[in-house]
């Protein structure tokens, strides 16, 4: 990914934040969803070793739900980490590249970015290097058919470019 193409990106994504009146409301659309996150992240990966949340923004499950001393977050916006409340590690830096050792987390979080970043199979190649190989990720994305049969077009749909920040 070239830098310029980054750059763009980021600017994008300030600009949407910026913009945004209520970064719950924004980040989780859908209330239900957040909810039933909460519960699987309090039930499976509270007391979880090394925990790292890729898109972490201003690292809310890492401040609020996440209790081990091994906590990573990291976004590709700066003003975004900046506005972090949290004890944990932040680095800035775009899921693709992840700058951290292969097997290293035991959890990873990865909670509606993937369809905003550029190259998801390349996010899905980076976290799996540097997730051990017994742990946990949580990944989810919002679905774009309100139908309830996933076998059909909805579990292929794909996010057009209007839809990335």
């Amino acid at each position: 990914m070239e830098n310029k193409e980054i750059s763009n990106w980021i600017r994008q994504r300030e600009i949407h934040e910026k913009s945004s009146k209520n970064i719950l409301g924004d980040v989780f659309p859908d209330f239900h969803r957040f909810k039933v996150t909460n519960r699987f992240i309090k039930s499976y990966l509270e007391h979880v070793g090394y925990t790292l949340d890729v898109g972490c923004n201003t690292g809310y499950y890492l401040n609020n739900i996440i209790k081990s001393d091994a906590r990573f977050g990291v976004d590709l916006s700066r003003s975004i980490l900046k506005q972090a409340k949290v004890k944990a590690n932040f680095i800035c830096a775009v899921g693709e590249h992840l700058p951290f050792k292969d097997d290293t987390f035991t959890s990873v979080l990865c909670l509606e970015l993937i369809e905003h970043v550029l190259n998801p199979e390349l996010l899905i190649e980076e976290i799996a290097r540097v997730m051990r190989p017994s742990g946990i990720l949580l990944l989810s994305t919002p679905v774009k058919s309100t139908s309830k049969d996933f076998t059909g077009s909805a579990a292929k749909a794909r996010y057009d470019e209007s839809e990335r920040y």
